[in-house]
């Protein structure tokens, strides 16, 4: 199992929902926190490091973007960047492999920003995807994840090291 598949559903949810939701903030925080950090990398492969956040064509384009789209253009942009400085293929390595794990860590950040909060009879509270979504919830009512806030707070911390990854590449790349 990798790091981005979905978790087991637990035996048990949460007591409240207030747990449930307290998960879910912190997730998708921790989320909108990593595409700004990306968005740092982005400004420093177009070449604007001191740009500031939101101001520029280029940064706003990007903000503006869908998560895929911004992927796309991250690839776009390093392609162009790293001929241009000296060669490090583990820097690039290590940027692709970032842009590979946010690409996997997305769907894990769709589930939780696009589950609800439901109480469960017998379980407690868990995030479930929406009946209407087909791609989650079969005919049979077989659902593609079930969350309480431990599997969600996984995932948190999953973003956090994808952060953490994100700063150590922004440093090296500025230095260049």
């Amino acid at each position: 199992m990798n790091n981005w598949d979905v978790l087991p559903a637990p035996e048990k949810g949460d007591l409240t929902q207030e747990a449930l939701y307290a998960a879910i903030g912190e997730a998708l925080t921790e989320w909108e926190k990593l595409v700004g950090d990306l968005g740092e990398i982005y400004s420093i492969l177009v070449g604007a490091p001191e740009m500031t956040p939101g101001e520029g064509p280029e940064i706003q384009n990007f903000g503006e973007l869908g998560f895929k789209a911004q992927c796309d253009n991250l690839k776009t942009a390093a392609a162009a960047f790293f001929p241009q400085h000296p060669p490090d293929p583990k820097l690039q390595s290590i940027f692709d492999d970032l842009l590979n794990q946010c690409s996997n860590a997305r769907h894990r950040r769709n589930d939780i920003a696009h589950g609800t909060c439901e109480l469960v009879a017998g379980k407690g509270y868990l995030c479930l995807p929406t009946p209407y979504n087909p791609k989650k919830v079969q005919p049979d009512w077989t659902m593609a994840y079930a969350f309480s806030s431990k599997e969600i707070l996984f995932y948190t911390n999953q973003f956090r090291q994808l952060r953490n990854l994100v700063g150590h590449l922004n440093g090296a790349l500025y230095l260049l």
